[in-house]
């Protein structure tokens, strides 16, 4: 019997070498555009030469670039195809709140009803999305079914938690993720806002007036989320705050292995250059 196929989209985010590890799972692209260029997210435009380009976009002041979600279609030829060797396929999506992704795989299952589909909500997005779809092609890798992957997922989504901090507003502004007003006031204070997501959306969880004092409550506030299994930092074209802010983790998880993975256009281009951020798994 053919084992379960794992379908996700590129806002999902990895641990190195996960992916080499695990030969059953696909990746939908998100498309990414800059003017009248045009590049598959991790797929013709990698992590390090996106952000290259979004600075150098932004010091000419030209447009800044902006990300579509895969179509019904990119996921159908994924099903479709991937439906040769397999009959049940669990598509696991980025927030739908924060996304049409999880919509459109819906509407590509629909239109095969003679695949096994299952389409699956995080609510979640980047390490915290990977942490799930890991786990469901470790299942599926050794042999597991597809109702119980699913129930293990569902039962799991619950256990994500995400913090971050970006390096400037100017692109919360731009992407229409906050008002001038506050992009304004932001700005001119100087302050940090520390993101959190929660319950598939992103909102602020505090402020800080310095980059240092925003990692240390942002520490604080992942801390009190409860004991963790697995942590990871993510980052956008910011390795060396995520190497000082896994370093501080470690102090607090020292049975844990902490890694560092940057993320993609995804998040990155609302985020832009300087984000950073704690990515967990509660046990």
């Amino acid at each position: 019997m053919a084992k379960v196929i794992i379908v996700t989209d590129s806002a999902a985010d990895f641990a190195p070498g996960v992916l080499e590890d695990l030969d059953n799972v696909r990746m939908v692209p998100f498309t990414v555009r800059f003017g009248e260029e045009e590049y598959l997210d991790k797929v013709t435009l990698f992590q390090d030469e996106f952000f290259a380009k979004m600075k150098a976009k932004k010091e000419k002041k030209s447009e800044y670039p902006k990300t579509a979600q895969p179509s019904p279609e990119a996921f159908k030829n994924v099903f479709e195809e991937n439906g040769k060797k397999s009959k049940e396929i669990i598509c696991i999506n980025i927030s739908s709140k924060v996304s049409g992704a999880y919509d459109s795989a819906l509407l590509a299952a629909k239109s095969l009803p003679n695949l096994d589909i299952r389409v699956v909500d995080t609510l979640s997005l980047l390490l915290c999305q990977g942490f799930l779809v890991e786990k469901a092609a470790r299942m599926a890798k050794d042999g597991e079914g597809l109702e119980k992957i699913v129930k293990t997922i569902e039962d799991l989504k619950p256990k994500m938690k995400m913090f971050g901090v970006v390096g400037t507003l100017d692109y919360l502004s731009e992407g229409g993720r906050i008002g001038p007003a506050k992009h304004f006031i932001g700005s001119l204070l100087n302050v940090k806002p520390i993101l959190k997501f929660d319950e598939g959306k992103i909102a602020v969880a505090a402020i800080a007036r310095t980059e240092q004092k925003a990692m240390e409550k942002m520490i604080e506030l992942f801390k009190k989320q409860g004991q963790m299994k697995r942590v990871g930092v993510v980052h956008a074209d910011a390795k060396e705050k995520a190497q000082e802010l896994a370093k501080m983790l470690e102090k607090y998880y020292k049975d844990i292995k902490i890694f560092i993975t940057q993320t993609g256009t995804a998040l990155g281009t609302h985020s832009g250059p300087g984000f950073f951020g704690p990515c967990g798994q509660l046990e």
